[in-house]
């Protein structure tokens, strides 16, 4: 009966620890990736400033039931673009800088 008390103790504690854990983490959380390419920028800037040359290169468009929404400018500075994928998840305007 006493190991049964131990064992229930730790198993509250642990929940308590995870859960009060989970309400002083962030809401919102962001992911930033990089790489260095071995080449000149006028030759790999067409390629990520116009989100439309995106379906050549991009990991996400592995899923043929995206949906793909593009907004402002064609390419540049405010372009924005938003899919919505069962496969990859949703992304509601990306931006683009500049």
């Amino acid at each position: 009966m006493r190991i049964l008390r131990w064992l229930l103790i730790i198993v509250i504690a642990l929940a308590v620890i995870t859960f009060g854990g989970g309400l002083v983490l962030p809401t919102e959380w962001q992911v930033e990736r990089s790489v260095v390419v071995q080449a000149k920028s006028r030759d790999i800037h067409p390629h990520v400033s116009d989100f439309h040359n995106w379906l050549q290169w991009s990991p996400f468009e592995k899923d043929p039931a995206i949906k793909i929404e593009y907004s402002g400018p064609a390419a540049g500075k405010d372009s924005e673009r938003s899919w919505k994928s069962a496969k990859v998840g949703n992304v509601h305007h990306l931006r683009t800088g500049g």
